[in-house]
């Protein structure tokens, strides 16, 4: 679980995290969402964010969906 805030009634989930930046193209928007989210969570200081974009979907061997098998 995405820990934001610090009561448990206020954490956020990673789902939740996926889902409410998701729709947001630009990463540092999204990272900026999550950090208000944080704050207004009670998170007073020490928030850090990282968003990570996975642009394509790989199969777990090293190859995307998209490559053609040989």
């Amino acid at each position: 679980m995405l820990k934001l805030g610090i009561h448990p009634s206020r954490l956020l989930c990673a789902q939740e995290a996926v889902a409410m930046v998701k729709p947001i193209l630009d990463s540092e928007q999204a990272a900026k969402r999550l950090l208000l989210e944080a704050s207004q969570r009670g998170s007073a200081d020490n928030i850090t964010c990282v968003v990570v974009r996975f642009l394509e979907q790989s199969n777990g061997l090293g190859r995307t969906a998209n490559d053609q098998t040989s």
